[in-house]
């Protein structure tokens, strides 16, 4: 990753500070929503603990943005596309996750979404047309590789 955010030059940066800063705090928030809830799948269910993390974290983002400033025009095609985000891309693709702690180690289920970076940076260039040298490539080749290594790890 650290190759992929610096194209090789460890020196430099090839994203902004703030982007930086958001990164590592979203995958510090991946740690703790990957290790904290096994207890709590296992006794209530994915989809109740979902729908609470969800309720609990809308609620509290109203206090830093509120719903009701800058709301955009709530016309149909914009009702349908933020309720297919919603539902699909944010719902039910957290409660599939949720759901497979309880089946794999919450090391596996992280090394898996480990690559989920790897998919951005391919469509940013195949979408996009970002730049990506040789330093990005063995980047992406660690990433996968990992995903590898845990999987024979169990299998050993």
């Amino acid at each position: 990753t650290i190759l992929i955010a610096t194209h090789g030059q460890i020196g430099t940066l090839a994203m902004s500070t703030p982007a930086l800063v958001w990164g590592l705090l979203a995958g510090v928030g991946a740690v703790f929503y990957t290790l904290l809830p096994h207890q709590l799948i296992t006794k209530f269910g994915a989809v109740t603990v979902s729908a609470w993390a969800m309720a609990i974290s809308g609620i509290g983002i109203n206090f830093v943005n509120p719903v009701w400033v800058d709301a955009p025009d709530w016309r149909l095609p914009v009702i349908g596309l933020l309720s297919f985000s919603i539902l699909i891309g944010t719902a039910f693709a957290y409660v599939v996750f949720i759901q497979s702690l309880a089946w794999i180690k919450p090391t596996v289920a992280s090394t898996l979404g480990a690559l989920e970076p790897l998919m951005g940076t391919i469509l940013s260039i195949l979408i996009f047309h970002i730049a990506f040298g040789v330093a990005d490539m063995i980047g992406s080749i660690l990433i996968i590789s990992t995903v590898f290594i845990q999987a024979l790890r169990r299998t050993i």
